[in-house]
C-alpha cells in the first residue's frame, strides 16, 4: 500500500462499506477520548496550553474545551489534544504503540466544527484517520531507519492529515499531498525514552494534531510534499 493507495482508501471508505461493528466501535473510541479530555482539563499541562493559545489570539473557529472560548481550529486541536493525553487514560493500539484517538479525535472535532461537517462526515473522517495513523505507526515501528524516534504524534500526524483532508473533501491528488506533507512535518521525538519522566510534551500528541491539520490545509491550497516518499512507499516495511 503506497501513498496513492492510502489516499484512495481515505476518499472511498465510508459507513456503507464498513464491516459489522465498526461504527459502534468508532463511537466508543470517540466517547473514550471525550471522557479523557474532560478528565484532563484541570491538569497543569491542559491549563498552560489553553492559556497559551488564548494569549496568542486567533480566529474564533473551534471550541476550546475547558472554558468554551473559540480559537482557530489549529490552536483548538493543540490544546484539546493536550487535555486528552495528559492523564494517559486514552485508548491505545498495542502493536503500533499509538494512542490514535487522543491525537485524531480532538483535531478532527476542531476542523469539523469549522467546516460545519455532519455527524456522519465526522465519524467517517475519524475512522479513516485511525486506519492511516495505525498503519503509519506500524510502518515506523518496523523501520530500521526510525528506531525509537517517534511518539504517538508522529504516526498520529499522518492520521490527522487524512481525517482533516477527508473533511475538506480534497481530491485524490491533494489527499496524497496532505499525507506527504504530514510525513515531513510530523514531530520526531525519542518517544520510548521519556515515558517514565511524564513530560508535558507527552508523545508529541499536541504537535502531531497541529502538524496533521496544517498539512491538509496547505494541501488544499496547492502546497505539495514528496508524494512518493512517505513511510507508506518504503516497500521493505509497508507491505
Amino acid at each position: 500500500m503506497n501513498t496513492k493507495g492510502i489516499a484512495e482508501f481515505v476518499i472511498s471508505t465510508g459507513i456503507d462499506q464498513w464491516p459489522t461493528g465498526v461504527q459502534e466501535k468508532a463511537k466508543d473510541c470517540i466517547m473514550d477520548v471525550i471522557g479523557t479530555m474532560f478528565a484532563g482539563l484541570k491538569t497543569k499541562p491542559a491549563c498552560i496550553s489553553r492559556d497559551f493559545v488564548l494569549e496568542i489570539g486567533s480566529k474564533k473557529e473551534s471550541t476550546l474545551f475547558g472554558n468554551n472560548s473559540k480559537v482557530s481550529s489549529l490552536f483548538a486541536a493543540y490544546a484539546n489534544n493536550i487535555a486528552a493525553i495528559t492523564l494517559d487514560y486514552d485508548d491505545g493500539h498495542p502493536r503500533s504503540a499509538l494512542h490514535p484517538g487522543t491525537v485524531i479525535c480532538p483535531a478532527t472535532f476542531a476542523l469539523a466544527e469549522r467546516e460545519n461537517s455532519s455527524g456522519r462526515e465526522f465519524l467517517e473522517a475519524v475512522v479513516a484517520g485511525y486506519e492511516v495513523a495505525i498503519k503509519a505507526s506500524l510502518c515506523l515501528r518496523n523501520s530500521p531507519k526510525h528506531p525509537e524516534l517517534h511518539g504517538g504524534g508522529t504516526g498520529g500526524a499522518y492520521g490527522v492529515s487524512a481525517a482533516c483532508a477527508r473533511l475538506l473533501k480534497l481530491d485524490e491528488n491533494k489527499m496524497a499531498q496532505a499525507i506527504a506533507i504530514a510525513s515531513q512535518y510530523a514531530p520526531v521525538c525519542a518517544g520510548f525514552k521519556v515515558f517514565i519522566s511524564g513530560p508535558m510534551t507527552k508523545e508529541s500528541i499536541g504537535w502531531g494534531g497541529m502538524a496533521g491539520m496544517t498539512a491538509s490545509l496547505l494541501a488544499q491550497r496547492g502546497f505539495t510534499g514528496p508524494a512518493t516518499a512517505t513511510i507508506f512507499d518504503d516497500a521493505d516495511i509497508a507491505g
